[in-house]
């Protein structure tokens, strides 16, 4: 039965914060999911803890690269060439999720089809995942679900913010992939924010005002090294 949902996790040296991050959408409440594991020729040892989960009934593809391709927007697209869900959550593989991360943001996407993305707010989490103090939402709209014109959504939001910072956050419909340039893999750091700019104006935008997704930060993430 094809899934509904396609988890793609591109790792690279996160051996540390693997193992949190495949369990925290193993134990989502949604379970119309597959899992693509994709490793980027990782130097530590990533490559045996994704080993342990080769055989779970969601995991569907485990890509291991010989040689590393240093662009992480190369490993999501070969990620959605894989998949077969109707939607597509990158989950960046040092962050964790809530379990009803899914079962929040897909019957928001599934109740009309103009719906092309959706996120949840998240919260920081350090790298042993203990809360930080941080947020880059608004605050006093807890619980909120806001629907969007994309088109809109882009000039007033993302010009001045980019309220998707996090591909964790976020999951997408498939089909608009399909529609947007791939000129955001010629960014070494900002690509996402035009990868999210470029999908949000092909419908309408979904955001759970909730913090369904915690974004760690540590010393090894693409963001601090920039």
């Amino acid at each position: 039965m094809t899934p509904i949902v396609s988890v793609i996790i591109p790792n690279y040296n996160h051996e540390p914060y693997l193992k949190a991050r495949i369990d925290s959408f193993l134990q989502q409440d949604y379970q119309d999911f597959e899992v693509i594991l994709l490793d980027d020729c990782s130097k530590d040892n990533s490559r045996e803890v994704i080993e342990q989960y080769r055989n779970n009934p969601h995991v569907t593809h485990v890509v291991m690269n010989e040689q590393n391709t240093g662009n992480t927007f190369i490993q999501w697209e070969r990620g959605i060439s894989m998949a077969q869900g109707r939607y597509i959550w990158i989950a960046e593989s040092d962050d964790v999720a809530e379990p009803n991360f899914l079962s929040t943001l897909i019957p928001q996407l599934e109740a009309d089809s103009n719906r092309v993305v959706a996120y949840s707010h998240s919260r920081m989490i350090d790298s042993q995942g203990n809360r930080m103090p941080q947020t880059w939402h608004k605050k006093g709209s807890s619980g909120e679900i806001v629907i969007q014109d994309g088109k809109l959504f882009t000039k007033r939001v993302m010009t001045q913010h980019c309220a998707i910072y996090n591909a964790s956050m976020t999951v997408f419909r498939k089909s608009v992939f399909q529609e947007i340039p791939n000129d955001y893999q010629l960014f070494r750091y900002q690509g996402d924010c035009l990868f999210w700019t470029y999908v949000c104006q092909l419908g309408q935008v979904v955001e759970v005002c909730r913090p369904l997704n915690s974004l760690r930060r540590h010393g090894n993430e693409v963001s601090a090294r920039a």
